[in-house]
């Protein structure tokens, strides 16, 4: 019965260790801007995307109604 409250408190540790790691590199990744940098980016991207897709539609109405 000891046996298993040993590995009980072992997979404990190493869990609040591994939070501990994640909250380290949210907290990096947050603090430095680059999550949301990569969503401005991907933001002005699909942008851009959008008024080429629209001037191309544009220019094939135009072409039909000639």
């Amino acid at each position: 019965m000891n046996r298993n409250k040993g590995i009980t408190l072992i997979v404990v540790i190493i869990t609040v260790i591994l939070l501990i790691i994640l909250v380290g590199v949210t907290i990096s990744f947050v603090g430095d801007g680059k999550i949301f940098n990569s969503a401005e980016d991907v933001v002005n991207k699909s942008e851009e995307q959008m008024n080429s897709h629209d001037q191309m539609v544009n220019d094939v109405r135009n072409m039909i109604e000639q």
